[in-house]
């Protein structure tokens, strides 16, 4: 064989691989590129996004109990003051408490 014929079959043998590899390997890469990348954003977002403590959650319940409670109980009292029956009872009872104070 001719040393000089030798370059160029490296060359030619080099490129063939380089063209293969390239065509091959970088839709695999890409690949996995995107599927780092979802990986990492998603660690992101569950880290950043505090797990809620039972704790917690129960207390907000116990709030939004009450909360509809008392107004439950405002309604029911603006109803009675709209209504005439509500006042005199109030009067009724405002005068009852007048005369066992003296």
């Amino acid at each position: 064989m001719n040393p000089n014929d030798v370059a160029p079959m490296v060359i030619g043998l080099t490129f063939i691989v380089v063209t293969g590899g390239v065509l091959v390997l970088r839709p695999l890469a890409r690949r996995l590129g995107l599927y780092l990348e979802e990986l990492v954003n998603s660690r992101k977002a569950e880290r950043a996004l505090p797990s809620p403590d039972s704790r917690l959650v129960e207390v907000v319940e116990r709030l939004e109990e009450r909360v509809r409670f008392l107004e439950q109980r405002q309604d029911f009292t603006d109803s009675m003051l709209s209504s005439g029956t509500g006042r005199r009872s109030l009067r009724e009872a405002d005068h009852a408490g007048d005369g066992q104070d003296g």
